[in-house]
């Protein structure tokens, strides 16, 4: 998915943060009441191609 997709499904989303540490990957966070998410992107408004879902209860 795309930030723009996301967005429609999450709600609005974090800029792109880029993260050396990932390789250069963009990362794009989202807060819901109960999760943390979070997706990555090769390139800033790029597809999604990883994704991280934590519960906020377990954080």
């Amino acid at each position: 998915m795309t930030p723009t997709e996301l967005n429609q499904h999450f709600g609005t989303v974090s800029e792109g943060v880029r993260l050396d540490s990932e390789g250069g990957m963009y990362a794009y966070n989202y807060e819901t009441e109960d999760y943390a998410l979070t997706f990555y992107a090769d390139e800033r408004g790029g597809k999604t191609t990883d994704a991280i879902i934590q519960s906020k209860e377990h954080r």
